[in-house]
């Protein structure tokens, strides 16, 4: 006879809630408007939610009269769990195939970069591209199909959880909207309890515990160890090594805006300059009106200050900058003084981000 605690019944009965209440909020949103009744989808939901809290208490004295009966009725709860994350997650991967997911407004498209938010960043990057929309939802419909069979269910536990947790990441960390973020908490926690179900079964496949009779010679074992160390220590040493050096030397990248109009004896050329970028890895771009770019590469010491820029495009006929550049103390100021194509150039930028 099956034991099961109190907390394990919560557990399950509480998911079991959560689970059912994301199964209306999902019919809610894709129903036809007229057939949804707000009021009714929030009502069922609240009604899960008080099954989830209630049930364990009535479950726990009926486990007294009939203790025969616990192990057929967990079993029946958390094949609940497993067709309701099948339905729920089913739907989000049919979603995409018939492009009601990742779809952007018309005037969305004009928007400056800048000005998107992490949201509609998201979906404009996961809308880019159709076929790996529908290789997610390969994942998500046919995980769901092995989650409905018992001898399957693990097989499709560890197919949707990676793909649910990164999911879930991104709407967290990406600022997605609170119902997606909700949804996803809940898709992962109910995979994560089946997982956990099988905890021992994956304990012996990871971590096998070892046939060895003896311990390895100190020798072979610090051999072994110190090279699974320098497996990673190097990765590290290299990476950081890089991004040290690119800390500590003086920079001056950044957005900037012509803040003033160039001195009278500077050339013609520069008259539209309205902006600079300054990027990492010695490239920046000079914008001439609204939106005319011309790419170039730039070497900077922050020591003395000394600047050099070459133009790529066009504009490199009227020759390359040499001279200073000074950002202020404070970081929101640029001054860059030198020669363009053999005249003085004298600019006072202001630092946007």
């Amino acid at each position: 006879m099956q034991q099961v605690s109190f907390f394990q019944k919560l557990l399950t009965c509480f998911l079991t809630g959560l689970v059912l209440s994301a199964v209306f909020l999902v019919l809610g949103r894709t129903l036809p408007g007229s057939w949804v009744i707000p009021e009714v989808v929030f009502g069922l939901c609240g009604l899960s939610l008080l099954l989830g809290l209630v049930y364990p208490f009535i479950w726990q004295r009926k486990g007294r009269k009939f203790p025969e009966s616990v192990g057929a009725e967990l079993a029946l709860w958390q094949g609940i769990i497993r067709y309701g994350l099948a339905f729920n997650i089913s739907i989000f991967g049919f979603k995409k195939i018939f492009g009601q997911q990742f779809i952007v407004p018309y005037f969305m498209y004009d928007e400056k970069l800048s000005a998107l938010s992490g949201e509609w960043l998201t979906w404009h990057y996961f809308g880019f591209s159709y076929p790996f929309g529908l290789i997610v939802a390969a994942f998500q419909i046919g995980g769901s199909v092995l989650l409905l069979f018992s001898r399957t269910r693990l097989l499709g536990v560890t197919l949707l959880l990676p793909v649910l947790l990164n999911i879930l990441f991104i709407n967290v960390f990406y600022g997605l909207n609170p119902g997606a973020t909700m949804q996803s908490i809940i898709l992962s926690l109910g995979l994560l309890y089946l997982l956990l179900l099988d905890y021992r079964r994956l304990l012996q496949f990871f971590l096998p515990a070892s046939g060895a009779s003896g311990r390895p010679v100190l020798s072979v074992a610090f051999r072994n160890n110190g090279l699974r160390f320098l497996m990673i220590f190097i990765p590290f040493a290299l990476t950081f090594a890089a991004y040290y050096t690119d800390a500590r030397s003086p920079n001056i990248r950044g957005t900037y805006l012509l803040k003033s109009t160039p001195s009278s004896d500077s050339t013609n050329a520069d008259g539209g300059l309205t902006k600079i970028y300054f990027e990492r890895d010695g490239l920046c771009c000079f914008v001439f009106g609204t939106n005319d770019k011309e790419n170039c590469r730039y070497t900077y010491n922050g020591k003395n200050h000394a600047i050099s820029i070459q133009f790529e495009g066009s504009y490199n006929g009227y020759g390359n900058i040499t001279g200073q550049a000074f950002p202020s103390e404070d970081g929101r100021s640029l001054h860059l003084v030198g020669r363009l194509a053999g005249e003085r150039l004298d600019l006072d930028l202001s630092k946007v981000h």
